[in-house]
């Protein structure tokens, strides 16, 4: 869960270095909603179909409790791959978005979106 805040952290910096003009709070949720489907639907790809279903069957039967779906992910994978998985699906969502929109961006969003990525490379 604190790695989610975190991701959603930057996202909600990066949104403001590109001077975002729609509800942040609502987009940045959206972007951690986006990545964690993306890691689960990766997570479920490396599996075979066998594993796949019996692993859907018990998501569908946790439902949406997010304790519940990260004990069924605990359960079939191991920790590191889970963290691994969702950090490269971070990567991917953000990347991508980050190329749609970077035809957009100024000078002086791009500047920001730089000195924000090299504060984060250096903590």
């Amino acid at each position: 869960m604190n790695k989610i805040l975190g991701i959603k952290n930057i996202i909600l910096q990066i949104l403001g270095a590109i001077n975002y003009q729609g509800d942040t709070e609502k987009a940045a949720d959206g972007f951690v909603n986006l990545i964690l489907e993306t890691g689960y639907v990766d997570l479920l790809l490396s599996k075979s179909e066998t594993e796949r279903a019996l692993i859907k069957q018990e998501l569908i039967a946790v439902g949406e409790k997010e304790d519940d779906v990260i004990s069924v992910l605990q359960k079939h994978f191991d920790r590191t791959v889970i963290a691994s998985t969702m950090e490269n699906s971070a990567k991917k969502v953000l990347s991508d978005y980050l190329k749609e929109v970077s035809i957009t961006l100024n000078s002086a969003q791009i500047q920001q979106l730089q000195e924000l990525f090299s504060q984060n490379s250096d903590s």
